[in-house]
């Protein structure tokens, strides 16, 4: 026998995976990305443009034409087709009497039948004035080209648990872009002491180690902008993944790059850093120290700490949540 009230109702739900992504990103986009539109030829739009008076046969409002053309026969008061043929059946009939006492009727009539002729000769049916043409405008649609560029510290300090959690970072932006915008060019960067462009499964899976300098990688990320993506013509976004350990005399020279070639180029420069968990407690990096007196000047640059997988997310949506527009 069963118990009585131990039971549980069980459902799912089954969404599919672009319903599940468009709830993943909810609320979340690049931020400033509609800053600057750029028009492109690609794709054009055709759109309504109002009325023209002249345009071709095809483009004939009919409706409009036959308004326009009541208004001005009824404001010019143009006899009706129906009383023209009313004052001829009238005259006829006074005819075909021809009694004298209809004289003075008949003649009244007629005048009367010539006028109106006259004025319905004078005020046509339609009249070039009346006429409405459909105008349209072919424009080019509006499209945001942006380029991410990506950016990871691959160096010998970056333990593979670092390098995953950076990995993992740069993948959920990579879907993220993908989903959420149709033109974004990603670009890879990775770097130990030397930097280097290159495609996106060298950069999630080549395995590289060495020393560190931070600088080579905003070099090369200057190097590539001003090669393929123009400031006035693309907006660009910076994510920047590393554990903060740099060469002592390098900090400098990167956060200078970055403050003074980098951010007035850029909407938007988001650096995570991947610090150490457990009981390995480290204090604060010069790279973090460094960028942190930049930010506290430019609210380009945001920075936010990972420690662990699950603060991958909470990291991602702060970063990339929707800022208040502003007035």
């Amino acid at each position: 026998g069963g118990q009585e009230g131990g039971g549980e109702d069980s459902f799912r739900f089954v969404l599919s995976r672009d319903e599940f992504l468009d709830v993943f990103f909810d609320d979340l986009e690049l931020p400033d990305l509609v800053k600057r539109q750029i028009a492109t030829t690609d794709a054009t739009s055709v759109s309504r443009a109002g009325l023209s008076s002249d345009g071709s046969p095809s483009q004939l409002d009919l409706g409009r034409t036959m308004r326009h053309s009541m208004a001005r026969r009824i404001g010019l008061k143009r006899p009706k087709p129906e009383a023209v043929t009313e004052l001829e059946l009238r005259i006829e009939a006074l005819e075909q009497d021809g009694s004298d006492a209809d004289a003075e009727a008949l003649l009244a009539l007629k005048s009367e039948l010539a006028v109106a002729l006259r004025r319905m000769g004078r005020v046509p049916w339609i009249d070039p004035v009346d006429l409405r043409y459909r105008r349209y405008n072919v424009t080019p649609l509006p499209s945001t080209r942006a380029v991410m560029f990506c950016l990871m510290d691959v160096s010998g300090s970056m333990t593979e648990r670092m390098k995953d959690l950076a990995k993992q970072f740069f993948l959920l932006l990579h879907v993220f872009l993908e989903r959420r915008y149709k033109r974004v060019d990603l670009v890879f960067i990775r770097h130990a002491e030397i930097a280097e462009e290159v495609d996106e499964d060298t950069f999630f899976h080549d395995p590289r180690t060495g020393g560190t300098v931070v600088s080579s990688a905003l070099i090369e990320l200057l190097r590539v902008q001003g090669e393929r993506y123009p400031s006035d013509g693309w907006n660009i976004y910076v994510a920047q993944a590393s554990d903060g350990d740099n060469s002592g005399s390098d900090t400098p020279k990167s956060c200078a790059l970055l403050q003074d070639q980098i951010l007035p180029l850029v909407q938007y420069y988001a650096y995570i850093e991947i610090v150490g968990s457990g009981a390995v407690i480290r204090g604060e990096t010069d790279l973090w120290r460094g960028y942190r007196a930049v930010a506290e000047a430019n609210e380009r640059l945001m920075m936010r700490q990972v420690a662990d997988k699950k603060d991958i997310f909470p990291v991602f949506r702060d970063l990339f949540a929707r800022r208040p527009e502003v007035a």
